[in-house]
């Protein structure tokens, strides 16, 4: 009997032992926090980088008056294409018509006077070989026809100032392109040095934009660029790196960069802002993660891998996002590895170090 009751009593304690043992299994299940993953790619990928950019005109060019005077007409107006050559403005040229008269005039004198003191250069020159006419008479002439000389000169220098300064009341457009600005009317009274027209290229536009500096060390000149506007956003845009700035904005710690693109048709506008995709390398394996598996706080982005049974929090270094194969992915640089399972649902419930379970079902 008493064999039988003891039997009976460590059978009560083990069934108590069994359950409590259930009991705390149980509990610390409920306490882990249901997360689903996915591990870390290698992914084949041609890098490429995305920017915001702004087209500007390949030249742009302010026209100021190299004369002064009233305005007498306009040639052009504000957004008219000109070609290089064409006139844009005309200033009074009275007063410098007069000045070109009357050097023309000098001038003419100036021819004179000097043909007559050769003459007579010539006169003293043979009078002194005869011992006719002293040293002195033959030294005289020779500094009249050295001054007479010097004034042709001056004159000559001084009509064809005249000449340059009357061409300068009708300014020409330098290049081929469009007038972006006006700043004169017909009856304005300009002075030298006054701007008066701003005329851009845009048969060729620049395209500027900039890359964060862990991107900078890969772009060189020649790298191509693809890029699509608001405007046509069905139409894909390319053009080359014709410069690369030497130095990053000391605030921004970005790299300015150039590209020229052809815009021999017309289609894009100078200000037209630009969605640039810059391929900055050849094709090479890269690390990605879906993009849901990050969480982003500010500048920086970290996620969660699973060692174990708990989630450990990592800080990484992300590039480019893309699709593959109908899932959204992201690079990482840096913080990971090939294989490692990141959280992708539930992540946002997790600290470092929290206790996981891993479902496969939707979690709620």
């Amino acid at each position: 009997m008493v064999k039988i009751q003891t039997t009976l009593l460590i059978l009560l304690v083990l069934i108590a032992a069994y359950g409590c043992n259930e009991k705390e299994t149980t509990t610390k299940d409920e306490k882990a926090i249901k997360v689903q993953v996915a591990a870390v790619k290698t992914v084949f990928l041609k890098p490429f980088i995305e920017a915001t950019g702004t087209l500007e005109p390949f030249e742009r060019i302010t026209i100021s008056s190299e004369a002064d005077g009233l305005i007498k007409k306009l040639y052009v107006s504000e957004g008219e294409a000109v070609k290089k050559g064409d006139p844009l403005v005309l200033i009074d040229t009275k007063d410098y018509s007069l000045e070109l008269s009357r050097t023309q005039q000098a001038y003419k004198q100036a021819q004179a006077t000097l043909s007559n003191t050769k003459l007579e250069f010539e006169r003293k020159k043979a009078l002194l070989d005869e011992e006719l006419v002293t040293k002195q008479q033959f030294d005289d002439v020779t500094t009249r026809k050295a001054i007479a000389e010097a004034e042709l000169e001056r004159m000559a220098a001084a009509s064809d100032l005249a000449k340059i300064k009357l061409t300068k009341t009708k300014p020409a457009s330098p290049i081929t392109g469009a007038v972006e600005l006006k700043k004169v009317s017909a009856g304005d009274f300009v002075r030298y040095g006054s701007p008066m027209f701003s005329i851009i290229q845009t048969s060729k536009l620049k395209l500027y934009f900039n890359v964060a500096e862990r991107n900078s060390a890969t772009i060189k000149p020649g790298n191509d660029v693809e890029f699509s506007v608001d405007a046509v956003p069905s139409k894909k845009f390319t053009a080359k790196i014709t410069m690369v700035y030497p130095a990053l904005d000391d605030k921004t710690r970005m790299l300015k960069l150039e590209a020229v693109v052809d815009n021999s048709d017309g289609t894009l506008k100078a200000g037209y802002f630009a969605k640039v995709t810059l391929y900055a390398a050849s094709s090479s394996d890269v690390l990605a993660v879906p993009s849901t598996s990050l969480i982003h706080e500010g500048e920086k982005s970290k996620v969660f891998v699973i060692e174990g049974n708990t989630a450990k929090q990592r800080q990484v270094s992300t590039g480019q996002s893309f699709n593959l194969e109908g899932v959204d992915l992201t690079v990482v640089y840096d913080g990971i590895k090939a294989g490692e399972q990141v959280v992708t649902v539930g992540q946002q419930a997790l600290f470092d170090g929290a206790q996981v379970k891993v479902v496969v079902e939707n979690i709620k």
